[in-house]
């Protein structure tokens, strides 16, 4: 069974996330699930997959080095991100300020 968003207290059980790219995203996952960590600019462009795999229940915590795919610095922005864990999507949003 995957995520219902019933189940979960986002604050609690799910997610803390900080807006700004210098801080980790942090998350904590009740149970092992499917981590999609991704980058996208304000168009929707993706510009970086900071996770994709299996993880294990626990708390968890990635940096992003503000580069895209390709190694370049990407551009002082607000940029989102998602997390996607099994079927249960979370998006925000963080500044990069060179």
């Amino acid at each position: 069974r995957g995520y219902d968003i019933n189940d979960l207290d986002r604050e609690k059980d799910f997610l803390v996330i900080s807006n700004n790219v210098r801080d980790p995203i942090e998350y904590t996952l009740p149970k092992e699930a499917q981590v999609l960590l991704r980058i996208f600019d304000t168009q929707g462009n993706l510009i970086k997959v900071l996770e994709n795999t299996q993880k294990a229940a626990g708390f968890y915590s990635i940096n992003w080095d503000g580069k895209d795919t390709q190694g370049n610095a990407a551009a002082s922005s607000t940029y989102i991100y998602q997390l996607r864990l099994d079927d249960m999507v979370m998006t925000r949003t963080m500044i990069k300020v060179q």
